[in-house]
């Protein structure tokens, strides 16, 4: 993420950042409207064929005019001869003093995480395939650096296996939940009427705390059977991987209902797992099994 130098001074740096970028937030006041600077920097990033995102701040101010400032701003866009493409950019409202981010400035929310999941959408497909790529391979790197090291984590750390069962199990638990019941706006919830997050955040959510705290039970519990272990992670692995660089493909065969339904589903088959984790983590504590 780079904020840009609006002033024309800049113009060499600014030339520079936007050619190292994949799009653009193009922040406007929704009292004051596109400034002179304004004019500058669009203009820099249309010429590099970037798509911006509209962001209209500051929507709380008495002198506010969202609306009469989003026409201003196509009106710039025209005028600085933008594409079609370019033409359709999204829209998001804001109260930066506050942190929050909206589509419609009349709710007012409590989280950015609605642009962070419009940045990642509109970013170029080819880019999100690599940097996908990248956190795939990061997450399998952490995954197999627990099960070579989980042993000496737990006994550095004086944590017990029971422990770790229930608190990966409570962690499963939570994120079950949000997956069945999810929050409007947030990174796993999805409303009914909303659309899904459809490239996750690949390393918490393949190599989240769940997972670390399964492979570390797996790794003493199968103490020796290194070939077994590794094909198990590696499997795993894989068929997340796969289903995450299918996710476009996904969408459009699936539909939004239908990954909505998938998401449920699993967040069903979680919970069974969690609950699972945090019997058997209680019955080890209390001697029972």
């Amino acid at each position: 993420i780079v904020d840009t130098p609006g002033h024309a001074d800049f113009g060499g740096e600014v030339e520079r950042v936007l050619g190292m970028v994949d799009g653009v937030v193009l922040l406007v006041d929704a009292a004051e409207g596109p400034m002179p600077q304004t004019k500058f920097v669009l203009g820099k990033a249309l010429k590099l064929g970037l798509r911006p995102i509209l962001v209209v701040n500051k929507i709380d101010r008495g002198d506010a005019r969202p609306d009469e400032v989003v026409n201003e701003a196509f009106d710039l866009f025209d005028m600085l001869g933008a594409t079609e493409e370019q033409l359709d950019f999204p829209i998001m409202y804001a109260v930066g003093r506050d942190g929050w981010v909206d589509e419609d400035y009349t709710n007012h929310g409590d989280t950015v995480l609605p642009l962070l999941d419009l940045v990642l959408k509109h970013v170029p497909e080819a880019r999100q395939r690599l940097v996908l790529r990248r956190e795939l391979l990061i997450a399998y790197v952490v995954l197999l650096l627990f099960l070579v090291l989980g042993p000496h984590i737990l006994e550095f750390l004086q944590v017990s296996q029971e422990a770790i069962r229930i608190g990966g199990g409570i962690v499963l638990f939570l994120i079950a939940l949000k997956m069945i019941f999810p929050k409007e706006d947030g990174l796993l919830g999805k409303t009914p009427d909303g659309e899904p997050f459809i490239v996750p955040l690949a390393i918490p959510l393949m190599a989240g705390p769940s997972s670390l705290a399964m492979i570390m039970l797996m790794r003493k519990s199968a103490e020796g059977q290194w070939l077994e272990l590794w094909l198990a992670v590696t499997a795993a692995w894989l068929v997340s991987a796969v289903i995450l660089l299918a996710s476009r493909r996904l969408y459009s065969l699936l539909g939004e209902k239908g990954l909505i339904a998938i998401e449920r589903l699993m967040g069903m088959v979680l919970i069974i797992m969690a609950v699972q984790m945090l019997l058997e983590g209680t019955a080890q504590y209390l001697h029972l099994r």
